[in-house]
């Protein structure tokens, strides 16, 4: 039998490693009948924890949740050859649903509409529906829509939201948990949970309840301490089980399952004292962070850099062996693949069964020395054996990065997987230096989400806005109506005929963008205070400097705002550029086109007006190394940076510019309607923020990349950059050398990231056509990779559609 794994067919009945073989085994099972169910216990025991301490303040009462969890779920072990234990799917592919956080309204919808059936096991739909019954006007979206209401803004966040209009985030602030904290994984493991309860407590006995501000300090140091105790207690439950399994286990495995139960006795309760303990911990972290929060995003960092030194002195004094530790990171790869969240339809459509893990190796040391090591291969090389979406990993590039390293990192993603992604030390660093970061911090950060630069430990919670930048050009065609629905989604800036000169449309352009702003951003934040006090990240909380003695979460300010700043993250930048270089050209220089003959074209999507169509299609595009497209693009985000700048954030923190996409480029493609530059309605917007639209970047990668250079990136958080490459053109070592000196080349322009999908077309369009003969499939989308089949049609569609480049 024969499990395909990305784009290799890979027997798991031949000779494999434990990894390849317990992945295999998941794949079989991925697409049967049984998998892919919502996982009912999590909800039930959420449930539960809150119907018992309905009188506790709110930090409590989740602290409570979060013991129910511990104490109560059922414990497995999800393969007979795995090595770790603790578990967030308990079933195979299962979806993980965190009621509290949202769902009761559409999955009451979609029970009713059928859209469910393969989803939820027909058995469990009657606890369902009363489950759902019960976390009415309770779970966090409720909580939101009522204050909302209350506020007066829910019209408004239905007419911009729902239609697509401008931001998302209005209600996935307030349902979700973003997660992009780093905990302290290396204080975790150097001083063990216990230790971390020894300041809890301190900080308890130093706090006298003397004004409101010490109530709420004491609950939640209170709420910390369930948390810790209950995790540890959850570790010392998962050790009893393993003794358990030994007992009627033989030989090996046996001893196998004897090392687990001593290792779980032991971490994360205490220091690590060895290798498999540091993971072993490690795993833990991301099951209570699954416990605590709503969030694909969770990341532990740069795993390289505080594994290594247990694994140095393990390998130094033979307690184990450079293929024992690979062995425990593959195990630790396919337990990080085994999460999927639940989700509406519509999301689980466009997002497929994303979660952005994101692991970072390489880079530099505290003090600028090469921080490459053992481990940082040891990890390419799970990634390479075990071929699982998840973690991606981030490689940390600067001018000491080992040649060996770098180019055994472009052999990994040479196999189609879709990772590593490269990030440049350079610019990054240029960038928060000038922030006022100091350098020994700045040079510790990792990759957390797709791409954004985190300090682990030190980083509290971000808000973030999504803006459509492909909207925006619509609402600037048609004086800030919206065309699709006919709903006045911006300010009026004039009709087009009476924009007489490119200026003063790019001016009412930009004057979309700013309204769309200011009457989003104030309500983004109000839903982050909503979710800090209603909802607060605690186990992170207590691995993030300052929290403790703050007496408040990550999420409300206990972080200190260390380095951090709030996000707007604009969709669609190089659709809306191109679509204005059409304008000014075609339009407004040339005269090629009318103003009321393209606003009848766009309307009718392009039917009856071919020739229109072809002419907006030829005209200049960014990506192709050609000034006169390439400056529009670069204008546009140095006003959108200028944009970032002038939000005030939280604590007096200031806002930057994020560009990804995540998958919002389909979200916002949806309702977005044709564009003059000759994208049809509905279609996704670009990928990525620096990346060309799908297609357009014609004259080859270094044009692509020499485009990319102009850009200012200097005051962007970070950009994101995909590549897609022909796997002709990655065949050999030289191939691989030759896209080395491209990566390079790139990052001298200062840009900050780059990746690549390897993978031609014409498996792309079969694998489209004949799911079941490429289900494992996996690509990179944005700064994630998934199953090229569980993607969302249109998502499948612009990832065939991206240019296919070589390096020729």
């Amino acid at each position: 039998m024969a499990a395909k794994v990305s784009n290799k067919t890979v027997s798991v009945k031949t000779e494999t490693t434990r990894g390849q073989r317990i992945w295999g085994r998941y794949l079989e099972k991925r697409l049967s009948p049984e998998a892919g169910k919502v996982s009912i216990e999590w909800p039930r025991l959420i449930t539960a924890g809150h119907r018992e301490n309905t009188a506790l303040p709110a930090v409590l009462r989740k602290a409570k949740m979060f013991e129910k969890q511990c104490l109560d779920v059922r414990l497995t072990i999800e393969d007979d050859e795995q090595l770790l234990l603790g578990s967030v799917a308990l079933e195979p592919w299962a979806w993980r649903w965190n009621v509290n956080w949202s769902g009761r309204d559409w999955v009451m919808q979609e029970i009713a509409s059928g859209d469910l059936a393969d989803v939820v096991n027909e058995e469990d739909v009657a606890e369902v529906k009363e489950i759902c019954e019960y976390w009415k006007d309770k779970c966090a979206d409720d909580i939101y829509h009522a204050w909302l209401k209350e506020n007066g803004w829910n019209d408004f966040a239905l007419q911009q939201c729902e239609p697509g209009v401008c931001s998302a985030n209005l209600w996935a602030t307030a349902s979700t948990s973003p997660g992009m904290e780093v905990a302290d994984y290396e204080k975790m493991l150097r001083i063990g949970l216990k230790g971390v309860i020894v300041e809890v407590e301190e900080e308890l006995q130093q706090t006298d309840v003397v004004e409101e501000g010490s109530v709420r300090k004491r609950d939640f140091l209170l709420a910390l301490r369930i948390v810790l105790r209950a995790s540890i207690r959850y570790a010392e439950r998962n050790a009893e089980f393993a003794r358990e399994l030994a007992a009627t286990a033989t030989g090996k495995r046996k001893a196998e399952l004897e090392k687990m139960a001593e290792t779980c006795a032991w971490v994360p309760a205490n220091p690590a004292r060895n290798f498999q303990e540091a993971l072993q911990a490690s795993w833990f972290v991301r099951c209570f962070e699954e416990m605590d929060q709503k969030t694909p995003i969770t990341t532990p960092g740069r795993m390289d850099q505080f594994l290594y030194p247990y694994y140095k002195k393990d390998i130094e004094e033979g307690r184990i062996t450079r293929e024992e530790a690979l062995e425990l990171l593959e195990c630790y790869r396919v337990k990080m693949s085994m999460t999927r969240y639940f989700v509406n339809k519509l999301v689980r459509d466009f997002a497929s069964q994303v979660q952005v893990t994101n692991v970072t190796i390489g880079g530099q040391t505290p003090d600028g020395k090469d921080a490459t090591n053992e481990m940082s291969y040891l990890f390419l090389e799970a990634a390479m054996g075990t071929r699982t979406a998840h973690p991606t990993l981030s490689v940390r590039v600067h001018d000491g990065s080992p040649r060996e390293f770098l180019l055994k990192a472009v052999a990994l993603l040479s196999t189609g997987i879709g990772f590593p992604a490269f990030f440049n030390d350079t610019s990054m660093m240029a960038s928060w230096s000038q922030w006022g970061v100091p350098l020994h911090d700045l040079r510790n950060y990792c990759v957390t989400g797709c791409v954004m630069p985190i300090i682990p430990g030190k980083t509290g919670y971000s808000g973030w806005m999504y803006i459509n930048c492909g909207k925006a050009v619509e609402l600037a065609l048609n004086n800030g109506i919206d065309p699709r629905t006919s709903i006045k989604g911006g300010v009026a800036t004039g009709t087009f005929e009476d924009l007489k000169t490119f200026d003063q449309f790019y001016a009412a352009y930009k004057k979309q963008l700013e309204h769309i702003i200011e009457q989003t951003w104030p309500k983004t934040k109000a839903a982050v205070v909503h979710v800090a006090s209603e909802s607060p990240t605690l186990f992170d909380s207590a691995l993030i400097a300052d929290c403790i003695q703050r007496g408040k979460s990550c999420m409300a300010g206990g972080g200190g705002g260390h380095y951090f700043n709030d996000l707007l993250l604009p969709i669609g930048q190089i659709s809306a550029a191109d679509s204005l270089t059409v304008i000014k050209k075609l339009v407004y220089e040339e005269g090629k086109i009318g103003k009321q003959e393209l606003l009848k074209a766009l309307a009718a999507n392009f039917d009856g007006y071919d020739d229109i169509r072809r002419l907006c299609l030829e005209a200049p595009k960014y990506g192709n190394d050609e000034d006169y497209a390439d400056a529009m693009a670069v204008d546009l985000i140095a006003f959108l940076n200028d944009c970032a700048a002038n939000m005030e954030g939280f604590l007096g923190r200031k806002a930057r510019m994020l560009g990804l996409s995540y998958a919002m480029h389909q979200g916002f493609g949806r309702p977005t309607g044709a564009l003059p530059n000759g994208r049809l309605a509905g279609m996704t917007l670009n990928d990525g923020s620096v990346s060309a639209s799908q297609g357009m970047d014609v004259e080859g990668v270094t044009a692509l990349i020499n485009s990319a250079g102009k850009i200012d990136q200097m005051s962007d958080f970070c950009d994101l950059m995909n590549v897609k490459f022909h796997p002709s053109a990655l065949k050999t070592k030289d191939d691989q050398v030759k896209l080395l000196a491209l990566i390079k080349t790139h990052f001298q322009h200062g840009s900050k990231h780059i990746q690549f999908n390897v993978i031609d077309k014409a498996t792309l369009v079969d694998a489209k056509e004949n799911p079941l003969e490429h289900k494992n499939l996996l690509v990179r989308v944005a700064g994630y990779s998934a199953f090229f089949t569980a993607l969302d049609p249109p998502i499948q569609d612009e990832i065939i559609n991206r240019t296919e480049h070589t390096l020729s």
